[in-house]
């Protein structure tokens, strides 16, 4: 079949402008992807700023081609997907790194490594660039952070004897030590001595161990700490198969320390006053001086020297010498901080004295401000004068006891 002329001219024009008007919208599309291109590339790193200009030049020769093959315009439009998709990975690296939250705190040493740049890679640097000089983390004069010092604690001391919450016992069973009463505290005691023996057999099942058995000795006192080094005390001692009571008054103070010193030491005076119902009072003074030491945390042995001008016991008479003189010796051992075995003895050695040394054991028990000791002894008296005049007591004739400490606070 044949056309006529201007039928096949028209054609020809109408598919010329077809051609032209694809070619048109292609280059569009390209100027279009080109500029997407341009504002990735503009924030990126200079990494990747560097990196991306031969992809650029690759563009632009896939420009030209394009104008001779249109087919070349899928490849540069994979190309240019290929750079943006390395662009949105590296913009997601950056993102993903964590960030330290305001509560975390490390080490001087973690921080700077942290903190430091660190050298440029060979393959990023551009060329002819020299690596950036590293500063130094600690400041300038060599001059240290304070947590670059580690501190070194001592560890605590294992002592049961200073634990917190127990009482200050200033005494073995009667014989006082170099402690005092804590500061600004008040110390209450009560002591209950029997005068049968708990040896007696029945006898001594039928009277409680002699607890109500009659003639008892029943100690009540007082103590009061001044300083650290000094306490006030006061103490009554009721009558018993003597018809006299017994008021001491006495101040220890503790002039060394163990802890600046190798022992403790302590000089305690006082006086007594004897009061007896029809008949005249009666007085004397009282000196002690001691010495002691605590070892391993949980010994505590000492000595020391008593001395009274007028003691007393229920074997004294009249016509005996008024002045005692005894030496003295302790000991406790606290293998807990919540009990502890304690052992002591008065010696006479100068003016009066019975046959017998004093002699007493009590185990002790321990709690809040609290003590509880159960005592076995050969005497009765548990003030001064009574403690150096020795007793007639043999180990036979023992009694039985206890004695309760209290510990008030009168000032934080």
């Amino acid at each position: 079949m044949s056309f006529p002329k201007h039928v096949t001219l028209m054609i020809v024009l109408i598919g010329a402008l077809m051609t032209m008007a694809g070619s048109a919208l292609a280059q569009e599309e390209k100027a279009a992807s080109s500029a997407s291109k341009s504002t990735v590339a503009g924030t990126s790193t200079d990494a990747a700023t560097t990196a991306s200009k031969p992809q650029e030049s690759d563009a632009l020769a896939a420009e030209t081609s394009a104008d001779k093959n249109s087919e070349a315009a899928p490849a540069t439009e994979s190309t240019t997907d290929a750079s943006a998709a390395t662009a949105e990975a590296s913009d997601a690296k950056v993102t993903m790194e964590p960030t330290p939250e305001a509560g975390d705190t490390t080490h001087p040493s973690e921080s700077s490594e942290k903190t430091e740049p660190s050298a440029p890679n060979a393959a990023t640097a551009p060329v002819g660039s020299s690596p950036a000089p590293v500063q130094d983390a600690k400041p300038p004069g060599g001059v240290k952070d304070v947590q670059d010092v580690d501190i070194l604690a001592p560890p605590p001391a294992v002592d049961n004897f200073t634990a917190k919450a127990i009482p200050y016992t200033d005494r073995i069973v009667n014989v006082h030590t170099t402690q005092t009463v804590r500061h600004g505290a008040l110390t209450l005691v009560v002591d209950h001595r029997a005068h049968d023996t708990f040896l007696s057999g029945e006898e001594a099942f039928f009277d409680y161990l002699g607890l109500d058995a009659g003639n008892l000795k029943i100690g009540f006192g007082l103590r009061l700490g001044l300083k650290k080094y000094m306490d006030l005390g006061f103490y009554r001692l009721s009558n018993g198969t003597d018809l006299f009571d017994v008021y001491q008054f006495d101040t220890k103070m503790r002039f060394l320390n163990q802890d600046d010193a190798y022992v403790n030491a302590s000089l305690q005076i006082g006086g007594t006053w004897f009061v007896q119902n029809d008949a005249e009072d009666a007085a004397g003074f009282l000196a002690q001086v001691n010495v002691d030491r605590r070892l391993f945390g949980t010994l505590f042995v000492g000595t020391g020297f008593a001395f009274h001008s007028n003691s007393s016991n229920d074997k004294k008479y009249y016509t005996d010498d008024d002045p005692s003189g005894a030496v003295l010796g302790y000991v406790e051992w606290r293998p807990i901080r919540r009990f502890s075995i304690n052992l002591e003895m008065a010696a006479n050695v100068v003016g009066y004295g019975s046959k017998y040394p004093v002699f007493a054991f009590a185990p002790r028990f321990l709690t809040h401000r609290h003590s509880f000791s159960l005592v076995v002894a050969n005497s009765q008296y548990m003030s001064g004068d009574g403690l150096v005049s020795n007793t007639w007591r043999g180990f036979d004739e023992l009694v039985f006891g206890f004695q309760i400490v209290r510990e008030f606070n009168l000032v934080n």
